[in-house]
């Protein structure tokens, strides 16, 4: 039972909403002015509790990522610390066999950015699905654009070459004599 008024330009909303009670009060039996006072909302008002959630679920999302994403990278990191820890004599003979340091981080970096890119393939299709549908739920449909995915699969190579790179750098230039023995 909702009845939508289009209040002419100039007209003030205590005009608007003092002639929409009359006039209520009018057909309806009851004199209580009160009553129908509560009832009248203007549309941005209403519009604003409405989206409230949605701006609380944005708010509780972002803050989640940023947990989530700072979560991988030690992760990463802890990965990374872990293997070069592992493969120290690896990297020794390496090294003398006449690796670069370019080569170490190479290696490590296209062993890891694999991994990167099976889970962002699963993460994009998992997030499309779920954001297609959460998208349905409202009367103005937007298009999901492609540059988003891109752009997050992006700053998770970049974070990734970060963290393995800064790591493995470490490693690469440790004296070989030290990791052999």
């Amino acid at each position: 039972n909702m009845i939508y008024v289009r209040i002419s330009q100039g007209v003030s909303m205590k005009e608007a909403r003092d002639y929409i009670v009359n006039t209520l009060m009018e057909y309806k039996s009851s004199n209580d002015r009160s009553r129908y006072e509560e009832k009248v909302y203007h549309v941005d008002h209403f519009l604003e509790y409405y989206y409230q959630s949605e701006r609380k679920l944005s708010i509780l999302i972002t803050i989640f990522t940023c947990i989530s994403i700072l979560i991988s990278l030690m992760g990463v990191f802890g990965l990374v610390l872990f293997e070069t820890q592992y493969r120290r004599r690896e990297i020794a003979i390496r090294r003398v066999n006449g690796a670069t340091v370019k080569d170490i981080l190479k290696m490590f970096n296209v062993q890891f950015l694999k991994v990167v890119a099976v889970c962002s393939v699963i993460a994009i299709l998992l997030s499309y699905y779920i954001v297609d549908k959460y998208l349905m739920s409202f009367a103005n449909r937007i298009a999901l654009s492609a540059w988003v995915f891109v752009l997050s699969v992006v700053i998770i190579l970049l974070l990734t070459i970060f963290v393995v790179t800064t790591r493995s750098w470490k490693a690469a230039n440790e004296n070989p004599i030290d990791a052999i023995n």
